[in-house]
């Protein structure tokens, strides 16, 4: 949910600076859940 929050803002950022979007490349990242955390997630 962060994740897409955050990529969210970065596109609307990039589109009010008038980024060119069709050549870019995304390189999305693979979030997990810290070591602390009671719900691990199974990668």
């Amino acid at each position: 949910e962060i994740t897409g929050q955050m990529l969210h803002a970065v596109f609307n950022a990039l589109y009010a600076q008038r980024v060119l979007l069709e050549g870019m490349l995304l390189k999305p990242n693979m979030v997990i859940s810290g070591k602390d955390c009671a719900k691990q997630a199974s990668v």
